[in-house]
C-alpha cells in the first residue's frame, strides 16, 4: 500500500537531513534519505517483534529507556576517541 505523508521542514529536519547527506547518504536525495530511514526503523521493529513476540512495543521502548538511565550524581564523561565515524559502503 502507497501511502503519501507531509514532513514538515523544521530546523531540526533541515539539519538532521543534511547531516545524513553530508555524512551518510550522499548521493542520495532528501526523500530518498527519509525512506531508508524509516524502511531501516521498520525492519529493526520487524525483528524485535520476531525476537520477543510477547513484548509490546511500549515495553521495548521502556526498557531501552532505562538501559541509557544515568543517576544525577553520576557523571559521563566523552572523549573524542568515542567518536565513530559511520562506515561507507
Amino acid at each position: 500500500m502507497k501511502q503519501q505523508i507531509r514532513i514538515s521542514m523544521t530546523d531540526e529536519v533541515q539539519t538532521a537531513l543534511n547531516y545524513l547527506q553530508q555524512k551518510k547518504y550522499p548521493i542520495l536525495s532528501y526523500p530518498e534519505i527519509i525512506r531508508v530511514v524509516l524502511s531501516q526503523e521498520v525492519s529493526k521493529e520487524k525483528v524485535s517483534k520476531q525476537l520477543y513476540p510477547d513484548i509490546s512495543t511500549n515495553l521495548l521502548m521502556q526498557a531501552s529507556a532505562e538501559a541509557f538511565m544515568v543517576d544525577d550524581d553520576e557523571e559521563v564523561e566523552y572523549s573524542m576517541k568515542d567518536i565513530r565515524k559511520p562506515i561507507k559502503k
